[in-house]
C-alpha cells in the first residue's frame, strides 16, 4: 500500500490536519469496520459469546506479534491502565524499590510514585549522553522500566552478553517492565528473547 492509499483510510484528514503527538490516533476505516460500535450497528443479532470469541482472537494475534502465549495476554483500557494494574498488583514490601528513568512518559511514572504510600521507593536513573546504561538497573529489589531513555540496544544487552543480565535479574528477584507503546508493531518485540516480565501497549498510537 502506498502512502496516499494509507492516508485515504482516514476520513478525518479530508477536513483536518492530524499532528502526531504519540497519543490517540484517528480511527481508520478498516479499524472502524472491526470496532464494537460497528458490530452493534451493523449486526444487531450477534451470537452468544461473540465478545469472548473476539477477545480470544485478539489475544492470539497479540501473542504472535510479541512471541508470547495467548494466556499471558490481558486486554486493558490503555497502556497506563496496564502499568497501573501491575504496580498495584505486585506483592510489595516496605523497603522495595522501583527504578525508572528521568524523562519517562507520565503513564509510566505516576503508578510507581503512588507506591510511596506502601513504603516503596521510586528511584530515577539519570541518562548519560541521552541513554540509560544497563548497569543502572542492577540495584534494588524490583526494577520496573519502560521506553524513554532506554533504547532497543539496552534491552538487547540486558538479554545476553557479559554477566548474563537476564539470569542476574531473575536471581535477584527483579521484575522488568517495559512500556512498548511506541515500538510494538513498528519494531520487533520478542518477549521470549528479551528479559521482559511485563509489557504494556495501547491499540491506537499517534
Amino acid at each position: 500500500m502506498d502512502p496516499l492509499e494509507a492516508r485515504n483510510l482516514f476520513p478525518l484528514v479530508d477536513h483536518y490536519i492530524h499532528m502526531n503527538h504519540a497519543g490517540v490516533s484517528p480511527m481508520s476505516q478498516r479499524a472502524a469496520r472491526r470496532s464494537g460500535r460497528s458490530w452493534m450497528l451493523d449486526e444487531p443479532a450477534l451470537p452468544d459469546g461473540w465478545a469472548q470469541d473476539e477477545a480470544d482472537r485478539a489475544r492470539e494475534l497479540l501473542a504472535r506479534l510479541i512471541n508470547a502465549s495467548a494466556d499471558s495476554i490481558a486486554l486493558t483500557r490503555s497502556t497506563a491502565h496496564g502499568i497501573s494494574l501491575l504496580a498495584a498488583g505486585l506483592d510489595w514490601k516496605a523497603g522495595d524499590n522501583v527504578v525508572g528513568a528521568v524523562g519517562e512518559y507520565p503513564a509510566n511514572v505516576y503508578p510507581w510514585m503512588a507506591l510511596a504510600s506502601r513504603q516503596v521507593e521510586y528511584r530515577l536513573a539519570k541518562p548519560v549522553d541521552g541513554r540509560v546504561r544497563p548497569r543502572r538497573f542492577r540495584a534494588g529489589g524490583f526494577a520496573h522500566k519502560s521506553r524513554g531513555a532506554v533504547t532497543r540496544g539496552v534491552l538487547e544487552r540486558l538479554s545476553s552478553g557479559p554477566g548474563d543480565h537476564r539470569r542476574g535479574m531473575r536471581r535477584r528477584g527483579i521484575v522488568f517492565a517495559v512500556d512498548v507503546m511506541q515500538s510494538v508493531g513498528a519494531l520487533r518485540v520478542d518477549v521470549g528473547r528479551l528479559p521482559v516480565d511485563f509489557c504494556a501497549a495501547g491499540g491506537a498510537s499517534g
